[in-house]
C-alpha cells in the first residue's frame, strides 16, 4: 500500500478491515473530503447552544465516517463528545475537533491532489 501522509490515518487498521486496496482508500478519502470540506459548514461551536440535536447528528455522522476510514483521532474526539454531558467540555472538544478536521482535510487534499 502506498504511504499516505495523513495525520491519524491508521493504515494498519484500515488494512485489516478492507485489505490493502489503495483504490478503496482513495475513494473513501475523496468522499470524506467532499462530505466534510469546509469543516465549518459541517458544524460550528455556536451550533452547540443553538441546535444541539443537529450538532449531535453532525458529530455522529463524522464519527461513523472517520471510524470507517481509520482516522483515529477524529473518531476518538467524536466519541468524547458523545460521552460528555458537560456543555463546556463539549465545546472544548469541538474546538479541538475542528482544528483536527481542518488539518486532516488539508492533508487529504494534498495526498489526493485536490485544488
Amino acid at each position: 500500500m502506498q504511504k499516505f501522509k495523513i495525520r491519524n490515518l491508521d493504515l494498519e487498521d484500515f488494512s485489516l478491515r478492507l485489505g490493502n486496496n489503495t483504490k478503496i482508500l482513495n475513494k473513501m478519502l475523496r468522499m470524506f473530503y467532499n462530505d466534510f470540506y469546509p469543516s465549518n459548514q459541517i458544524f460550528t461551536i455556536e451550533m452547540i447552544d443553538q441546535d444541539f440535536t443537529l450538532f449531535q447528528e453532525k458529530i455522529h455522522g463524522l464519527k461513523g465516517v472517520s471510524g470507517n476510514i481509520s482516522l483515529t483521532n477524529i473518531f476518538n474526539l467524536c466519541k468524547q463528545i458523545n460521552k460528555s454531558d458537560d456543555t463546556e467540555a463539549i465545546k472544548d472538544i469541538a474546538i479541538e475537533l475542528l482544528k483536527e478536521l481542518e488539518l486532516t482535510l488539508s492533508e487529504v487534499a494534498e495526498v489526493l491532489e485536490i485544488e
